[in-house]
């Protein structure tokens, strides 16, 4: 693969990965299966299937187009004689996999891509309301947080302020002048309820 190629791929896969709306597909698609024509990539008989099936941008997986570029997008210059393919295919692999996909009946292959098309159409709508959803996410968090920040900023002052109310009715204990609606009687003994002192009654 040359680097202009390598380089136009890794732009579909960022464009794809970015923007996942059906231009955005159709363009990364169109591309790939120009790139195959051309012999500057190869794709898999299934790979070609799903890319040249009619309207199939409409439900196509972003994951699968990303899928395909990667296993496509490898660099000359990281291939040397020396290396030995993980896995070499057999070369009546493309007629096989032919063979195994025409087991199945049209009406059986239509019904699974119907459902196919429908759960990637789920799939496609809850990637957009993933925008939205982490949005609210992260604005919740951030009110969340300034709600914290004040509330222990009302616990501080309203600490500080109870602390300063009980500093100063120690202080009005220790001082207490027995104010004439603090005073009561109780088992013969006049008594302040304010510092709960029992009073003498001064001749």
């Amino acid at each position: 693969m040359n680097v202009l190629v390598y380089d136009q791929l890794q732009f579909l896969k960022q464009l794809v990965l970015k923007q996942h709306s059906i231009t955005a597909k159709l363009l990364c698609m169109n591309s790939i299966l120009a790139f195959n024509n051309s012999k500057d990539i190869i794709l898999s008989l299934n790979d070609f299937e799903v890319l040249s099936q009619p309207e199939s941008f409409l439900y196509i997986n972003t994951n699968d187009l990303v899928r395909i570029i990667d296993s496509n997008c490898v660099e000359e210059t990281e291939l040397s004689d020396d290396v030995v393919p993980v896995c070499s295919l057999p070369d009546d692999f493309d007629a096989n996999v032919k063979k195994i996909v025409d087991v199945a009946a049209k009406n059986d292959k239509m019904a699974w891509w119907r459902l196919n098309r429908e759960i990637n159409s789920h799939v496609t709508k809850l990637e957009q309301m993933n925008v939205e959803f982490f949005t609210y996410q992260q604005e919740l968090s951030e009110a969340n947080k300034a709600l914290y920040d004040k509330y222990e900023e009302v616990i501080v002052e309203r600490n500080h302020l109870l602390q300063h109310i009980d500093d100063i009715r120690t202080k009005m204990v220790a001082e207490c002048i027995h104010p004439v609606d603090e005073i009561t009687y109780k088992d013969g003994h006049y008594i302040c309820k304010f510092c709960n002192a029992k009073l003498v009654v001064q001749d």
